[in-house]
């Protein structure tokens, strides 16, 4: 994503000079806070222009970090030129976590020197003092998708937003570009500005420059060649980031980790309707995901009457078509009524030392105690993400691992379910019924395996 001017006016009514606010800056965690680190990383990625600012790293260790100015057309910024988000990270300084989702209005485009189009919308995420997203996209729900993650991770981060519908609870968002403005004018100073990168940075540059402008025969066509292949390696180096392709599955994959715990729960009573034995079928077993259905063996009724007497139970208890390659004639499946949504994990996930000896242990363990069987599988980083190593570790990193219970009597699967730790998602849901003669109370004849996962700060 190019670097753009998003704000160009006067600090006051009247004042001058002009600034400009420039948004979609590359934001990196500095090797040494020196202006060398700062040089050798702006050259890495290309970068014409950047600011330094004292931030801090993912162990919130006091560090600087770099903005990195990248134009795609090799355009430099105009003078004057700062940071959106060091000056929102500056603004906000008593607010170490806080995130600007910000559409430009009317207002703000006339003071637009390139025209960005019909709609616009800043994200800027500032965690403990230092910018890690800072974007310029073209809707909101890009934008909401950019912020979706720190909101979970980081529930009490600061937003300011003129989104009253996402977000009706702000900080403050009226006139906060002039107030940015204002900010990198009067106090921001070498925090925000956008200064050209040391010359010794961009040596091999200017060495390419001169040795084309002296081959014969390598002329414009060349020069096109060249800035086609800059920028399809520019592009290479992010779309490889492991934090990018790491955020980006999470935000995908998150909100459907496991099923919804109240919907699971409210969908057995529907399960406990079912009849042991109906119309010379015989109940062997339930699969609950996200529906359930039961599997009954024919002892000597036929399909039609099984159907009948399903329906009589009520709405939603359906016989499910056979597949194309079915040949069994003494099986059927049937469709219990309910459906259960996925649901992902919660904001604040427990170290790995806190689950396996704290609370949530102790509750495992009052289940072997009660007959239950309980199998854990180590946690492992999730999602798993091609370019993404398995020992990869952030702020947002989680680890899941699988978790079953089994041996679970029927009058008990409720409260197993409801009782559950907080970090653990339901998956699914195995009712097997015996064929023990000694007892025609379904409720005693059958037992119950639960399978899900539990999630860890990774």
């Amino acid at each position: 994503m190019a670097s753009k001017v998003i704000f160009q006016g006067p600090v006051g009514e009247k004042e001058k000079p002009e600034i400009a606010l420039v948004a979609g800056l590359e934001w990196r965690v500095l090797s040494a806070n020196t202006e060398a680190a700062l040089r050798d990383m702006g050259h890495e990625r290309s970068a014409t222009h950047a600011t330094r600012m004292q931030g801090h790293d993912a162990t919130n260790t006091t560090r600087d970090v770099g903005g990195f100015f990248v134009s795609i057309d090799g355009a430099a910024p105009p003078g004057n030129a700062h940071a959106l988000a060091a000056a929102f990270a500056g603004w906000m300084a008593h607010h170490p976590n806080a995130l600007l989702c910000y559409a430009l209005s009317e207002a703000d485009r006339v003071r637009l020197p390139v025209p960005l189009g019909d709609s616009t919308w800043l994200v800027v995420v500032v965690i403990a003092g230092s910018p890690v997203v800072d974007a310029v996209v073209s809707n909101g729900d890009e934008a909401n998708g950019l912020i979706a993650s720190y909101l979970v991770s980081h529930p009490d981060i600061s937003i300011v937003s003129n989104d009253a519908i996402r977000y009706p609870q702000t900080v403050k968002a009226e006139n906060i570009l002039p107030a940015l403005v204002h900010y990198a004018f009067t106090t921001g100073g070498t925090t925000t500005r956008l200064r050209s990168i040391p010359a010794d940075a961009r040596k091999l540059l200017v060495v390419a420059v001169l040795l084309a402008s002296v081959v014969v025969g390598y002329g414009y066509f060349q020069k096109k060649q060249n800035e086609a292949a800059r920028q399809q390696a520019m592009l290479e180096r992010r779309e490889k980031d492991p934090s990018v392709l790491y955020a980006a599955a999470l935000r995908l994959q998150a909100p459907r980790l496991g099923l919804a715990r109240d919907q699971l729960i409210h969908t057995l009573d529907a399960v406990t309707r079912l009849p042991l034995a109906i119309n010379g079928w015989q109940l062997k077993g339930v699969l609950c995901e996200s529906t359930c259905n039961a599997l009954y063996l024919r002892q000597f009724g036929t399909t039609a009457e099984l159907a009948t007497a399903m329906a009589a139970l009520g709405p939603g208890y359906t016989l499910i078509p056979a597949a194309p390659t079915e040949t069994d004639l003494d099986k059927a499946t049937i469709a219990i009524p309910g459906l259960v949504d996925p649901a992902g994990p919660e904001p604040l996930a427990p170290s790995h030392q806190d689950f396996i000896q704290g609370a949530a242990a102790n509750q495992l363990q009052r289940w072997k105690t009660a007959g239950f069987s309980v199998r854990l599988q180590p946690p492992q980083l999730w999602p798993q993400v091609p370019g993404v190593p398995s020992g990869y570790k952030d702020q947002n990193t989680l680890g899941v691992g699988a978790l079953e219970i089994g041996g679970i009597a029927l009058p008990l699967l409720k409260e197993v379910l409801s009782t559950a730790p907080a970090n653990v998602l339901w998956k699914g849901i195995t009712m097997d019924v015996t064929t023990d003669s000694s007892t025609d109370n379904p409720l005693d004849r059958a037992k119950v395996r639960a399978t899900g996962v539990f999630y860890i700060k990774n």
